[in-house]
């Protein structure tokens, strides 16, 4: 398990945690150093993180050590078209011009339902040829549940996956999907360790629209606080007992957050806690999954 640099802060205001809008530009550069002298080799962006790709590709110089996964746009149809398979072509070569890159690690799939409709093998077949012609060397999709899982392995063969995995969201774990990913060798990227800050914020502080989970959340923090654990020991204490991960993608607004996650992945954590939090699983999407929270 290794720890991927998550960056759509460097293009957007995002995340219910953060209070800063977009990462700075100096603070991106430094952030982009500190990675590269951890040894961190990844880099997850995506078509769709506003300016995100256009500072990487400024920021980052010709030669690196970086491998860089970025996601295609979202396309929302009931049938995909050939018209929808040609703009994903262009879109990615919009992308590799805005990253200064000739050619990317991964390509993904930013919304698996566009995998599913009507059409959408066109975009697989896409996918298909980008890697034939050696400009991506994996390709894959970003899933939010099992059901999706499902649906794919049915249809497709893929080399990468994305999935939502914390605390909280424990269902993939839980109904043996990582499992079956990884007896398939697809490689496996864990994306909301801290459900998009919401396991990090002071309970007091947390929109009434969380009032139902409020009292699981405070059970939570105490149970870490009583172990002298912090809540992000407690994030990542936690996805490091999850043996099927093969990358952690955490996102970071600033340089001082980027090395306390770092220093915290690289901490060896009790056995247990990871038996331990798993008391914590919660099952309504409504709360785990951030594009359905009504905030």
């Amino acid at each position: 398990m290794k720890l991927g640099l998550g960056t759509v802060q460097f293009g957007q205001d995002y995340g219910i945690s953060n209070q800063r809008d977009k990462t700075p530009i100096n603070e991106a550069v430094a952030i982009l150093q500190y990675a590269e002298d951890k040894g961190i080799d990844l880099i997850d962006t995506a078509s769709l993180y506003g300016e995100c790709e256009n500072v990487l590709g400024t920021l980052l110089p010709e030669q690196h050590n970086f491998r860089i996964i970025t996601k295609s746009t979202i396309y929302k149809k009931e049938k995909i078209s050939s018209s929808n398979a040609e703009d994903l072509k262009i879109k990615f070569h919009n992308s590799l011009n805005k990253l200064g890159e000739s050619r990317l690690y991964g390509l993904l799939i930013h919304d698996a339902d566009d995998l599913l409709v009507e059409g959408g093998d066109t975009l697989y077949n896409v996918l298909q040829e980008l890697k034939k012609d050696g400009l991506v060397d994996k390709f894959g999709v970003s899933v939010y549940s099992g059901e999706q899982i499902d649906h794919l392995l049915k249809r497709y063969t893929i080399d990468l996956i994305q999935v939502p995995v914390n605390v909280f969201d424990q269902r993939l774990i839980n109904n043996s999907y990582l499992k079956r990913l990884k007896e398939k060798d697809i490689e496996i990227h864990v994306r909301s360790v801290f459900l998009q800050g919401l396991l990090l914020m002071d309970t007091e502080s947390l929109h009434s629209f969380f009032d139902p989970i409020k009292p699981i959340l405070i059970k939570y923090r105490d149970f870490l606080y009583s172990q002298g654990l912090s809540p992000i020991d407690g994030a990542i204490g936690f996805i490091k007992g999850v043996s099927e991960i093969d990358y952690v993608i955490i996102g970071v607004d600033s340089l001082v957050q980027f090395i306390e996650n770092v220093e915290c992945f690289s901490k060896s954590y009790d056995n247990s806690l990871f038996d331990r939090l798993k008391m914590y699983s919660l099952d309504d999407p409504k709360y785990l999954n951030p594009g359905l929270w009504e905030i």
